[in-house]
């Protein structure tokens, strides 16, 4: 529900009722009662009062739609000898011609104000099942706001200040337009390279005969006044204006008079109050107004919220000056409908959500979605009864691209990210969605990531720096000619890893096998190793929810696995950050049955410093065989599968005593390997437990493995942080609502 100002809410209660001025059933064949000939404007002026004098005076003046009363209205018409023809088109709008081939339209208004918020559940037929939209944003940035009901209706009914926080939050500049003549006149492709339009005003279809064939004329209601009521003439406000009255002719001309009540409701002390109704003469467009004057910008896009603003003559005007898509109502609408669906549609385009949610008292999305094309939204609309007004009579909305298939490329008013991928060893970001083919600029965290293929509407690929900078993990987002897309969550872990294994020597075990001519050799084994170190691994993925179509249940993405390095390709995210290695181990060697000849005393040791870097630049330390990993957001596991090895971490030092003679050597022993295996299975990987915010949950696990004369327990544990892991908690609108937060959506 619209917000009304307190002052005007009070008035509303105490003194007035709503009248839903607009336009708007039934035929009648045209006839007039005048006679032809010329007609001077103080004539003119007089017939065009006496006209508004008798709108006024009617029963439920403001409910022209009512059969009866604008029967009696044409009757009225008809009777004037000013006026040769007249009518009642289908939209419910009365028309007239005077005498010397001026056309007018009387505009009807809304239903009655009990039908403003009736179930918008009836349908005027089946809709059509659009296609599938182009992929192109408007090619400018200038968004034209037109909201023309009268001074009262903006206090209650004006969505513009809305819109205006959508177009800006999407990138555009909007500018609340008066509404003159001489501001439709300015619609241009090149200097303000305006793209996208709306408006919210009467409208009105005629249907006098030229050359004896009978037409549609379709009229746009400007704030331009044609007639004050203080006034004895017709106002020509400038050369152009009296020009475009009589061309391309006089009964088919580029602005039509019409009259419709600018008020949207009275006061009066009375309970009830009384219903007056204060109409004006403005000034309407034709198509033949759009042809002289208007273009459009590239994939530009046309809110008409309008009664019957889905006029073929209209709208083909519009497109042959390079509009590419033109939305409007097919019958005569309520105003609040019209706002509130032109609000929802620029909204859903644009992916704010949070306040057209509020006014439209709808449940909110959680977490708000993502942009999406027209299509998609109009669907999402007729679901919903947002693009069907019960009546009576009941109207549909409909939205038509231009029938040039080279100018019908416009389809969402923002880029919008789908799906995020980490591929090639977490190297590079694939980014589904839709993006247009103007090229734009990928950032991550904020900061730009270079492409590594050309610009593609729906795929792009860019390289994905490691996770340890800034750049490797934070909020992914599209932007074009300065229209950002929705901010999808790339979420990283960095993740510690701590080995700790325990080697123990003991027992015999055969050093040499006896030979023709030598005994064979063996070794009693004493002792133990202890050896440790701490490993650091970056994993990202997307594991926000996906939508795939407005209106949807986000949904959890499954399993997916990654490869994050191998033996041929290195990585910048892993280390091998400390190491440490104790104890001492002993070797007696000696022929079965006899006597130790040889004493040998190891003492280990760490050597070097680190970290360890497995990117290439440390070779003779850094050794991978794979690292692996599966991220499944659904069941809140991550496996992990490391097979790396520090080498030359430790440092040998061999006390050998034979024949009471001691040596001592220093010798390479060897390095740390995180790899956990087991007797039964072999290799394994870490089972790893992700919390309700996704974050690593610390653990353990132990295996053991014997072989001959040792014994080795291995017990990693991992500890880790997760940074922009999604939340439904936290309100991801797709683009920035300030400039300190860029919000999320799905």
């Amino acid at each position: 529900m619209y917000r009304i100002p307190a002052f005007s809410l009070f008035f509303l209660v105490l003194f007035g009722s709503l009248l839903m001025a607009g336009c708007g059933g039934g035929g009648s064949s045209p006839s007039g009662g005048g006679s032809t000939g010329a007609l001077t404007e103080t004539q003119r002026g007089a017939v065009m009062d006496a006209i508004a004098k008798k709108i006024g005076s009617l029963p439920s003046a403001t409910l022209l739609n009512q059969e009866a009363t604008a029967q009696e209205m044409l009757k009225y018409l008809k009777s004037l000898p000013e006026i040769t023809q007249a009518g009642i088109s289908d939209d419910q709008s009365i028309w007239g011609v005077f005498r010397d081939n001026m056309p007018f339209i009387l505009i009807n208004n809304e239903s009655r104000p009990t039908d403003a918020g009736a179930a918008l559940s009836v349908t005027r037929g089946a809709l059509p099942a659009p296609s599938r939209a182009a992929p192109e944003l408007p090619a400018g940035k200038q968004a034209r706001l037109f909201h023309m009901f009268g001074t009262v209706d903006i206090l209650t009914t004006d969505p513009r200040d809305t819109l205006v926080s959508i177009l800006n939050a999407a990138g555009y500049t909007p500018a609340k337009e008066f509404g003159s003549l001489t501001d439709f006149r300015t619609v241009r492709d090149g200097g303000q390279g305006d793209s996208v339009f709306y408006t919210g005003t009467h409208a009105g279809v005629g249907g006098w005969v030229i050359g004896g064939s009978a037409n549609t004329h379709f009229a746009l209601w400007t704030n331009e006044v044609a007639k004050a009521p203080q006034d004895k003439f017709v106002r020509y406000t400038d050369p152009l204006t009296a020009q475009d009255r009589l061309t391309p002719s006089p009964l088919n001309p580029r602005i039509v008079l019409l009259n419709a009540d600018i008020s949207s409701y009275r006061f009066s002390f009375k309970i009830p109050p009384d219903i007056v109704t204060v109409g004006e003469w403005h000034w309407g467009i034709t198509g033949e107004f759009v042809k002289q004057y208007m273009s459009f910008s590239a994939n530009s896009f046309w809110y008409n919220g309008a009664c019957s603003g889905f006029n073929p003559e209209f709208a083909s005007a519009c497109f042959s000056k390079g509009l590419s898509v033109y939305s409007g109502w097919d019958n005569e609408v309520n105003r609040i409908v019209s706002s509130n669906a032109g609000l929802f549609l620029f909204d859903r385009m644009a992916g704010t959500n949070k306040e057209v949610t509020q006014i439209l008292n709808l449940p909110m999305e959680s977490p708000p979605q993502r942009p999406f094309d027209w299509v998609s939204v109009l669907q999402d609309m007729q679901k919903r009864g947002l693009a069907t007004f019960a009546g009576p009579p009941a109207a549909n909305l409909h939205i038509q691209p231009n029938p040039n298939a080279s100018q019908a490329n416009f389809g969402e008013l923002t880029p919008s990210i789908a799906l995020l991928s980490v591929t090639n060893n977490q190297t590079q970001l694939h980014i589904n969605g839709t993006f247009g083919t103007t090229p734009g600029k990928v950032t991550i965290n904020g900061q730009d990531v270079a492409l590594q293929s050309p610009w593609d509407p729906n795929s792009l690929i860019c390289t994905l720096p490691p996770g340890e900078e800034s750049g490797g993990r934070g909020d992914v987002v599209v932007e074009v000619n300065g229209h950002k897309s929705n901010a999808v969550p790339l979420t990283a872990w960095k993740i510690t890893i701590h080995a700790d294994i325990q080697s123990t020597f003991s027992g015999t075990i055969v050093v040499d096998p006896a030979t023709e001519i030598e005994k064979e050799t063996d070794a009693d084994l004493g002792g133990s190793f202890t050896t440790s170190g701490d490993m650091v691994i970056w994993v990202r993925a997307d594991i926000h929810g996906f939508r795939p179509q407005p209106g949807a249940t986000p949904q959890m993405p499954g399993a997916q696995a990654f490869s994050l390095a191998n033996s041929i390709t290195p990585t910048k995210n892993l280390k091998l950050t400390s190491w440490n290695g104790s104890g001492t181990k002993t070797e007696g060697y000696h022929h079965p049955g006899e006597p130790i000849g040889q004493q040998d005393t190891i003492a280990l040791a760490s050597k070097g410093s680190g970290p360890v870097l497995f990117d290439g630049s440390d070779p003779t330390r850094g050794k991978l065989e794979a690292v692996a990993a599966t991220v499944d957001a659904k069941a809140h596991i991550l496996q992990l599968y490391v097979g790396a090895y520090g080498a030359n971490l430790y440092q040998a030092t061999v006390t050998s005593v034979v024949n009471n003679m001691t040596t001592t050597t220093k010798q390479d022993a060897g390095g740390l390997l995180f790899h956990l295996e087991n007797s039964a299975n072999g290799p394994v990987s870490f089972q790893m437990t992700l919390g309700s915010d996704f974050g690593i949950q610390g653990g353990s696990q132990t295996e053991t493995t014997s072989t001959k004369g040792v014994s080795t327990t291995s017990t990693f544990s991992w500890s880790g942080q997760v940074f922009n892991a999604p939340t439904d908690t936290t309100s991801r609108s797709a683009l920035p609502v300030q400039k300190a937060a860029t919000l999320r959506s799905r």
